[in-house]
């Protein structure tokens, strides 16, 4: 008998991003191009399938073309090929919602096409909404100890806001008790209140 081993000469070509990092405002509806480059041109087909990697919810703060299927992005590759590219289009809404980052890592590959060096992005979706600072209207104030109608403490928004939501308001004293030597209304439990905060409020 004789074995004969045939030795391709023909190397994969390596998938990697062309950038590591992006940026892009949540106002952008033209969405931001993404590419993958190959090492050299695909000698055969392939196929590249991107995880998305994000706290962001898909259809929710952004979306892609092609369309994620399970946070999976799948590319088929033809011989010739030399990159893939996409589109991440991030969604504007009224909520306040931070600064989003949206990673997309080169997951599954097969074919002519294996797994380059620079095989993660990030993107960083910029919200264009600012956040409701609350403060007290007064650092202090005062009231007898036998008022029947007790003191209002007032609290100011900087704008109204934009959603209904709850915040918290933390009761601390060095020299009473909270139900003995004074209440509130509404009623604290814990060392705290909670404050309920309707639209536009």
């Amino acid at each position: 008998t004789c074995s004969l081993r045939i030795e391709d000469d023909e190397g994969p070509s390596l998938a990697s991003f062309e950038t590591g990092s992006d940026f892009i405002d949540e106002t952008n509806a033209a969405g931001i191009d993404v590419k993958i480059q190959l090492s050299k041109a695909a000698t055969g087909k392939g196929r590249i399938e991107l995880d998305i990697i994000s706290l962001a919810t898909y259809g929710t703060n952004f979306t892609t073309l092609p369309a994620a299927t399970n946070n999976i992005i799948g590319f088929e590759i033809s011989p010739g090929q030399t990159n893939v590219a996409f589109k991440v289009f991030p969604i504007n809404n009224t909520h306040y919602t931070d600064t989003l980052i949206v990673s997309f890592s080169i997951g599954y590959v097969n074919g002519a096409v294996k797994k380059g060096a620079n095989s993660f992005y990030s993107l960083i979706i910029v919200d264009d909404e600012e956040p409701v600072i609350v403060n007290f209207e007064t650092s202090s104030g005062s009231v007898n100890e036998n008022s029947p109608d007790g003191i209002m403490v007032n609290i100011t928004f900087t704008k109204p806001a934009i959603e209904s939501g709850t915040f918290v308001v933390n009761l601390s004293s060095d020299n009473s008790r909270y139900g003995q030597e004074f209440a509130t209304e509404p009623d604290g439990f814990g060392g705290k209140i909670a404050l309920e905060v309707k639209k536009d409020q």
